[in-house]
């Protein structure tokens, strides 16, 4: 099974911070946010990193993986910097923003389900309060509707009401899953 770490923004909001290096080089706790994803890095056949903004660092980093490179990460978003490995995807895939921290438990139990899946955050909202002030969640939010255990809508903009449940940066999808998600 793949991993595909989607590493190509720069992370602009966070200004000094990113100057010198991408986002998922900050450091959380004393160590890089990327160094918690790669502990996973073991459980995976083959690392894919698609960057963009600093790759050289990434590259560096990591010279095992590799790499697809988005270069209009400038202007395009997270679902472009994924279909810029579909050239490199030969199998199931699991795919992580490389800004994130999450436990590994939510790695293996991904790894173990044989569909295509995302994991969605229930407590999301804590922790945003947390980060930004109550009303400039709904600006940076996003909407996600589900029905029956399915998602029906995400990624909208939050017009009213906040959803119970959250993306997180996560979600595994079986090879042809991949490409018609691509196709759509």
């Amino acid at each position: 099974m793949h991993l595909l770490v989607l590493a190509s923004g720069r992370g602009s909001r966070l200004k000094k911070a990113t100057s010198k290096h991408p986002k998922c080089f900050v450091k959380v706790r004393e160590k890089k946010i990327i160094d918690y994803i790669s502990e996973n890095f073991i459980k995976f056949d083959d690392i894919i990193i698609a960057t963009g903004y600093k790759s050289n660092l990434l590259r560096k980093k990591f010279p095992l993986a590799r790499f697809a490179h988005n270069k209009y990460y400038q202007t395009t978003n997270m679902v472009y910097s994924m279909f810029c490995a579909s050239g490199l995807i030969k199998k199931d895939v699991i795919v992580s923003y490389s800004d994130i921290i999450f436990d590994p438990l939510i790695i293996n139990k991904m790894i173990s389900l044989k569909t295509t899946h995302m994991p969605l955050f229930k407590k999301w909202e804590k922790y945003w309060k947390k980060r930004m002030k109550n009303k400039e969640i709904n600006f940076d939010a996003e909407n996600l509707i589900t029905k029956k255990n399915k998602i029906t809508s995400i990624g909208e903009k939050i017009l009213d009401k906040r959803p119970k449940l959250q993306f997180m940066g996560l979600m595994k999808l079986k090879y042809k899953d991949f490409f018609k998600l691509k196709k759509f």
